[in-house]
């Protein structure tokens, strides 16, 4: 499965990062819906309903294809997909 890197500059506050989507082995990438933090997480592929972890800030963890959306690292504001379809470069590379 292809990793995805997006690198995003945040349209509030200029800061770039990057955000990561796919599966590395058998764990895949979540990210907080509150302060963007990445987390690699045994990938349950059995369950319809998985249950991921809470995030420290109060947040979940989801995986991508649920949409969660884009948070900045730094200003912690949530990024919508348009703010930023003009500059975001995307890296498509194999798992290895």
């Amino acid at each position: 499965m292809p990793i995805y890197t997006y690198k995003i500059t945040c349209p509030y506050c200029s800061h770039k990062f990057e955000w990561h989507d796919g599966k590395v082995g058998d764990k895949i990438y979540l990210h907080c819906d509150i302060c963007g933090k990445e987390l690699l997480y045994p990938d349950d592929e059995e369950s319809l309903f998985p249950e991921y972890p809470s995030c420290e800030c109060g947040g979940w963890f989801d995986k991508a294809e649920y949409w969660v959306p884009f948070v900045c690292p730094k200003c912690k504001e949530e990024i919508e997909p348009r703010m930023v379809r003009n500059t975001i470069e995307v890296v498509k590379s194999e798992d290895e």
